[in-house]
């Protein structure tokens, strides 16, 4: 049976692949202000359909400013623009991927300001990305600003003149020697660093990649942190940052264990099987 199961869902990644998909695209940036409904793009006189495209594509970014919910909401479809945009086409491709989506949360917290993007492909249905953005749309609308729940882990105001912060280096908390600014730790999981440094933003840039099915290449999160807390940049601190911001990005979809995460797959699984019926019925 489980080997039946796997390959209609081989199948199904192999017949959305080259399914010709109807999706809106060369959209300009629909903007829409806070408590203004969504806009569909049939009702936006740049974006057109298109029949004979393979990938679904949108973006939508969330401004958020203050004590408030976002004071407006841009999304578009078709080109993205990001500068990954043709590699992670390539990886849909690669990897018989059904959706790959990138999210970003981006705190500025001198300014109170927090930016969420989310750019989305998918190739499962028509629409596919039209169908996530409605849903992202409705979330992002009824949040309120993600800083104020993030500001008591890293930030405060008069900056402090002296600071501890974890240094991997010698794997300990130590107290910054700088004499001059104000000092920030910081965290940069690219360079894999977590230290002192003297920053003038206090700045949060979390990336999580999502797809589906789920492939372990792309669990790698991108993350740049710059706090002005005592040892704000502890792995301990780090992970309430990450946890925080991704219920903001995309909900509290947080894999705590094996069992969660099969009950995760089982549901992608029945939903392939789904669709794959009703194709056939039709």
């Amino acid at each position: 049976m489980k080997n039946i199961f796997l390959s209609i869902i081989i199948f199904l990644h192999l017949f959305f692949l080259t399914t010709q998909l109807s999706c809106s695209t060369n959209c300009s940036i629909i903007q829409v202000k806070y408590s203004d409904s969504f806009i569909e793009p049939t009702n936006h006189n740049s974006c057109i359909n298109t029949t004979s495209i393979n990938i679904c594509k949108g973006q939508i970014i969330a401004y958020y400013n203050g004590k408030n919910f976002p004071k407006y909401i841009n999304y578009t479809f078709g080109t993205i623009g990001d500068t990954l945009e043709r590699k992670n086409e390539n990886d849909i491709n690669t990897y018989g991927l059904v959706n790959f989506t990138k999210y970003q949360v981006i705190v500025n917290a001198k300014n109170e300001e927090t930016i969420i993007v989310a750019d989305i492909y998918c190739t499962i249905i028509n629409e596919c990305a039209l169908f996530e953005i409605k849903k992202l749309f409705f979330k992002y609308n009824h949040q309120l600003n993600p800083f104020y729940e993030l500001k008591s882990l890293i930030y405060v105001d008069p900056p402090p003149t002296k600071l501890h912060c974890f240094d991997i280096s010698i794997d300990k908390s130590q107290q910054c020697s700088i004499t001059t600014n104000y000092p920030v730790c910081l965290s940069y999981s690219k360079d894999l660093r977590q230290e002192c440094s003297v920053e003038f933003d206090i700045h949060i840039h979390e990336e999580f990649i999502i797809t589906s099915p789920e492939q372990v290449q792309f669990n790698l999160m991108n993350e740049l942190v710059r706090c002005n807390k005592d040892n704000c940049n502890t792995i301990e601190i780090l992970t309430k940052i990450q946890n925080i911001s991704r219920s903001y990005a995309y909900g509290n979809i947080i894999r705590k264990n094996n069992s969660s995460q099969q009950q995760q797959e089982n549901i992608h699984q029945i939903f392939y099987l789904f669709v794959f019926i009703v194709y056939l019925m039709n």
